[in-house]
């Protein structure tokens, strides 16, 4: 899809308001075209649209504006007035529409994720305006740009990877940043947002911890159950044979060795 604003659009535009069908589209601020008879309009009046057929939704009434991001789907822009519609498309579809009507009708753009997504989506924006210099007067250690680039390179790693993995690593990642921000002293609405997800998450997690506690207490035979350990079996075993033992049960489980070692850490806090 092409973007263009009011300044720059394309020779195209009229066979585009044909195809919308309506002769109330005259002061287009921001275009999207997926070819010459398909796209969107945002204009005063409202959001005009035509995929697979013409729409409108007009701005008198709106009340809300939300992008709702969601691991492994795409965006879904959410426009609430007397009724709701939404669009599903890329980051850029999403917030570019988004953006453009919130300066239209003076709506603050809202976003709707789980608090594992926040800490992706957060973290993300956070890590790359560090690495390009967004905040002011940080100079970062040797250690800390390896921090830096490995954190990146796990959310492309886990931009496409399975649900469970996903939400697990982001855990442990969201900890991981928050930790290198609090090293650079850095401040931002996009931080404050990460740092409310990372709470809301590690007090579901600890919740979560706490469950699992309870019901093994009320049945020891869980855990062996469930991984093949006996608990009371391990105050007799090597250190070799613990070892041994930690990596079956990461294989059952499949993860690393690391992110077990981090999620133990995690809940001795």
């Amino acid at each position: 899809m092409q973007y263009y604003n009011k300044n720059n659009l394309p020779i195209t535009i009229g066979q585009a308001i044909d195809a919308y069908g309506s002769t109330d589209i005259k002061e287009i601020k921001l275009y999207g075209e997926i070819d010459e008879t398909h796209g969107f309009m945002v204009t005063d009046q409202g959001f005009y649209y035509c995929v697979n057929k013409p729409g409108f939704f007009p701005f008198e009434n709106l009340s809300d504006i939300i992008i709702h991001k969601e691991h492994g789907k795409s965006d879904q822009l959410i426009l609430k007035g007397e009724k709701t519609a939404r669009f599903n498309g890329n980051e850029t579809f999403c917030k570019m529409i988004a953006e453009a009507i919130g300066q239209l009708t003076n709506l603050e753009v809202h976003y709707e994720m789980s608090d594992v997504d926040a800490i992706y989506y957060y973290g993300g924006i956070i890590l790359n305006d560090i690495k390009n210099d967004a905040y002011e007067d940080t100079a970062l250690t040797p250690l800390q740009e390896e921090s830096l680039n490995a954190y990146l390179e796990e959310l492309e790693e886990n931009k496409d990877t399975e649900l469970q993995t996903y939400m697990m690593n982001m855990s442990l990642l969201g900890d991981k940043i928050m930790n290198l921000i609090e090293e650079l002293e850095l401040d931002s609405d996009e931080i404050d947002a990460l740092e409310k997800a990372v709470a809301k998450d590690r007090e579901k997690q600890n919740s979560m911890f706490e469950q699992a506690r309870e019901m093994y207490n009320k049945n020891p035979d869980l855990i062996k159950n469930m991984t093949g350990i006996d608990p009371e079996s391990i105050k007799d075993k090597s250190p070799e044979e613990l070892n041994q033992m930690l990596d079956d049960l990461c294989d059952r489980f499949n993860i690393s060795k690391d992110q077990l070692m981090q999620l133990a850490s995690k809940f001795k806090k």
